[in-house]
């Protein structure tokens, strides 16, 4: 192990779970550094009191992180409210500083060639990817572009490139500590966690049950006795054979109801930390009780049948002075020593340094060769789509959540029916889309899942101009969610489109407050310009579209507004150069030589304008538009046949009524100036 990364960290603090400094001194110093940061973090930090009276805090994010991260709450239990205060806020600093990590590298497999990198086998070992489709999804993953990061490996003392696809899977190994190495060492328990539970429940073997008479450890033997107080069974289980390491796992049978269990898994080399960390964990959140409480409450492993757990409860039952203890008063060492035995199963060990900048608390994710990252993880092909719908490649992403289909695990899936929704809707297959949006509603198990399908929805009618429909749909997504400023975004832009400028703004304005402290908004900025074009109102209209064109200077839409705005002002010149540069970025559109069509026939440039309004009909021949306006130009070059046969061919395309009176009202005047 290289002693200039990991050094030797004696703990010092050892009461329910073994750390560097105690938990009163990790809380103050963490809420020192967040409130050295730039923007507010943390919006409330509070004890929950859940139904077994085990310690427990949740801490909710500020309304920043909600709109720029993501970021909800993050929760922490323990034996003691110190511990579990202690444990909330390192989750959510892991949590933080994870998502703020920018040091990622793109590049296909191939393009590592002179680096160590992670082999792509593991990446299929890690997501349970066998059978015959294993080699065809590897010589996939080789022809796409990931993200990687460079990693240290504790186990060969070199870096290691490891795939973001992992990280992006969940939140296994990532872990935050008073020092790297109290950090590292979480972060690798986890990992061991999440892999053993894995192993447990897609083997279905049998496993030793520690005899509870044998447990002395005080505080272990006061949280058995609130948990049992509760009319609960406690099975505890010795699972440290999987990897060689200490694992302690937990059921506890509901009195009431055998098919409400509860799970936990702990991993620590201290076997009495084990066995806290499974309880707390198996115990955490119920507010009172239910016959259903503790369903889907668990990273680690889950049955939701007695019967399907029952091979749990047999196997010897042994001592739990017999369960592996690998403690040692120094995280260094007990991370070697952990290190080392996984390496004699051919897994290594390595880790991303993942520090804030700012916060400056040691922050990591750690990974363990070829392990399971959870047991509940999605097929390796869904999240490669996942990987093409973030590269805009929807065609490839439909084909993966397709065949993520076929897997019996995630037919009825929420997140696979909204990304394949969102997939289709990206290629205008909208009736495609909308049944698969609608499946994901169906499928949605909590207010935030409810909330992004009708968002989702409510944007897939707004594409198909269903606008009533849209507004129901966003409407439904805010009363259950009203801190998202993407809802009211979209909202504001429907009632632009229909027209209904002022609640629009309303809307607009209301998404814009919600994004304080966060980037300026391209799109908020736009569509509150286009609502003042609309409206005329040309001064204001010109500050916030000139906003969006200076945050985003690709976008050839905010050009072509600003052309639209130029022209509206009589300012020929400048929107020419507007338009010019919106042709520049998008070459296909055939609206902006309309536009710019209109503006050289303004200022009297026929000529020009006949060549922009010919390129407008070759880009798009069946928009009336173009012929009408290319008819005004000629009707004002007094090439009157050729305006006859444009205003004829916009009115064969059908315009809308208003637009089809005006164009017979010019061939009437042409007829009458003949005459």
């Amino acid at each position: 192990m290289n002693q200039q990364i990991l050094k030797s960290c004696k703990k010092g603090y050892t009461y329910d779970q073994d750390k560097t400094v105690s938990p009163f001194l990790t809380v103050k110093t963490a809420l020192e550094r967040i409130r050295q940061h730039p923007f507010p973090l943390i919006h409330d930090f509070y004890r929950f009191e859940n139904y077994f009276d085990v310690p427990q805090y949740v801490l909710d994010c500020s309304q920043y992180l909600k709109n720029k991260y993501r970021l909800k709450r993050t929760n922490g239990k323990g034996a003691t409210p110190e511990q579990a205060q202690a444990s909330c806020i390192m989750e959510f600093v892991e949590r933080f500083s994870s998502v703020t990590y920018n040091r990622w590298e793109k590049a296909k497999f191939a393009g590592l060639f002179n680096k160590n990198v992670l082999p792509l086998e593991c990446m299929a070992d890690s997501y349970n990817c066998s059978g015959r489709r294993r080699p065809e999804i590897i010589s996939k993953i080789k022809d796409m572009n990931l993200e990687w990061g460079r990693a240290f490996n504790i186990t060969t003392d070199e870096d290691i490139y490891v795939p973001k696809i992992f990280f992006s899977s969940g939140t296994t190994g990532r872990a935050a500590g008073n020092t790297i190495e109290e950090a590292v060492l979480q972060g690798l328990c986890e990992c061991i966690e999440r892999h053993v539970g894995a192993h447990v429940q897609f083997s279905g073997g049998m496993f030793p049950t520690v005899n509870e008479r044998t447990v002395k450890n005080p505080v272990i033997l006061q949280l058995l006795s609130k948990i049992e107080s509760k009319n609960m069974k406690v099975i505890i289980k010795d699972f440290s054979s999987v990897l060689g390491v200490t694992v302690v796992g937990v059921l506890i049978i509901d009195g009431n109801n055998r098919n409400n269990i509860g799970h936990g898994i702990g991993v620590s080399p201290d076997r009495d930390k084990a066995l806290i960390r499974a309880l707390t964990e198996a115990v955490q959140s119920p507010l009172e009780y239910s016959k259903n409480m503790f369903q889907n409450r668990t990273g680690s492993y889950y049955f939701d049948t007695y019967e399907s757990a029952e091979f749990l409860f047999s196997g010897n039952e042994i001592s739990f002075d017999d369960v592996i203890d690998l403690r040692n008063e120094d995280f260094q060492v007990e991370i070697q020593n952990l290190t080392g035995i996984l390496a004699k199963d051919n897994r290594e060990v390595m880790f991303i340094d993942m520090t804030d900048s700012i916060l400056k608390i040691p922050a990591v994710w750690v990974y363990v060769k070829s392990a399971y990252l959870h047991f509940r993880d999605y097929p390796l092909i869904f999240h490669l789509g996942m990987l093409h719908l973030a590269e805009k490649d929807n065609i490839s992403a439909i084909s993966c959540f397709e065949t993520s289909k076929t897997e019996n695990s995630v037919e009825k899936d929420f997140y696979l029916a909204l990304n394949l929704g969102i997939a289709l809707r990206n290629e205008c297959r909208y009736s495609e889309s909308l049944q698969e949006l609608q499946s994901a509603l169906t499928f949605a198990s909590n207010t935030d899942e409810k909330s992004m399908s009708y968002f989702h929805l409510g944007g897939c009618y707004g594409n198909m101009m269903l606008y009533d429909e849209a507004i129901k749909n966003l409407t439904s997504a805010l009363n259950l969610d009203s801190t998202r400023g993407e809802i009211y975004l979209n909202l504001g832009i429907i009632y632009q489109h229909i027209g209904n400028y002022n609640v629009a703004m309303e809307q607009l304005r209301k998404a814009k407050e919600l994004e304080t402290g966060c980037e300026e908004n391209w799109e908020i900025n736009f569509n509150l310009g286009l609502c003042f074009l609309n409206m005329n109102r040309l001064e204001e209209a010109e500050l916030y579209i000139k906003k969006a064109v200076m945050l985003d200077c690709q976008k050839w839409t905010g050009h072509t507004a600003l052309g639209r705005l130029y022209f509206m002002k009589k300012e020929y010149a400048l929107a020419i150069e507007s338009l010019s540069e919106a042709i520049r970025l998008n070459r296909v559109e055939w609206s902006n030589h309309n536009l710019l069509g209109s503006v050289y026939r303004s200022m009297g440039e026929y000529s020009e304008a006949e060549k922009s309004l010919i390129e407008a009909i070759r880009l798009r021949p069946d928009e009336w538009s173009n012929y009408n306006v290319l008819g005004n130009i000629y009707s004002l070059m007094r090439r009157n046949e050729e305006a006859l046969k444009m205003y004829e061919k916009a009115l064969s395309l059908n315009p809308e009524q208003e637009y089809k009176g005006r164009i017979l009202k010019n061939i009437r005047n042409i007829y009458d100036n003949n005459n």
